[in-house]
């Protein structure tokens, strides 16, 4: 991925907490007909059926359940289960699986169940792990007869990227909020947007159980303290109320400006 288009978004002011930035990303206008919630899992190991003769094991926090309608009128979230933190991350008594039917399923009508990580996960292999763009007889033949050569990639769940969890926690949800760019010593490490801010303020904390790569990881452990925006309105220029306005108008806006550079 070389460019990452945010139509329809606007960004806020970041807020930073050591190595990571959170940059706010908000819709003028939320999507009403498309709602998003999360289905959550008791067992975080999982087995995924993707067909009749495949399947793997593999982390698997929650799901994702999207709604929708297909007259434009305003859907509603279904399913969404709360609990309080201690109970979320607490790890389980015993080793327990979870059995899943293909990465996305059909739950209803106009309900679709499905696991973001993994869909993204696929996405990311097919991008990147495939064969040579130009045709090549002999590794076209090897791969055929013997499989395409094992590669290995690390991944962390971002309960272990440093400052995370503490930032998710603290940090302010602004208005309208529908998304956030998350930093790691200002390099890119997760995008997360939804249709409605009410489906945000209810996902908001799955991105401490999503992965993170290795790289990310390493930037948390050993990074410093990313520069922070200070904003400041200066006394002479300000001669009523709507100036003071104006001014913190165009502090908020260089601000946000600042971290989307």
């Amino acid at each position: 991925m070389t460019d990452l288009a945010l139509t329809g978004l606007s960004t806020r002011p970041a807020q930073a907490w050591g190595g990571v930035r959170l940059v706010p990303l908000v819709r003028e206008e939320p999507i009403e007909d498309l709602r998003l919630d999360a289905r959550l899992y008791d067992a975080e190991l999982g087995v995924v059926a993707v067909d009749s003769r495949t399947s793997y094991l593999s982390y698997i926090p929650h799901g994702f359940v999207a709604s929708w309608t297909n007259d434009g009128t305003p859907a509603a979230a279904y399913g969404t289960q709360l609990r309080e933190p201690r109970e979320r991350d607490r790890p389980p008594a015993r080793m327990s699986l979870r059995f899943h039917r293909r990465m996305a399923r059909r739950a209803d009508r106009n309900r679709l169940r499905f696991l973001p990580m993994h869909l993204a996960l696929e996405g990311y292999l097919a991008l990147h792990f495939g064969g040579p763009e130009i045709a090549w007889e002999e590794w076209s033949h090897r791969a055929v007869s013997r499989g395409l050569s094992p590669r290995v990639e690390e991944a962390y769940v971002g309960a272990e990227v440093s400052g995370l969890e503490d930032a998710l926690r603290v940090f302010e949800i602004h208005r309208g909020q529908c998304g956030v760019l998350v930093h790691v010593a200002d390099a890119l490490a997760a995008v997360f947007v939804v249709p409605h801010p009410d489906d945000y303020r209810a996902l908001h904390t799955t991105l401490v159980h999503d992965l993170y790569g290795e790289l990310i990881h390493h930037y948390a452990m050993f990074g410093g303290p990313v520069p922070d925006f200070r904003a400041r309105v200066a006394d002479a220029t300000v001669r009523s109320l709507a100036d003071l306005r104006a001014r913190a108008r165009r502090q908020r806006d260089e601000w946000a400006a600042f971290t989307t550079r």
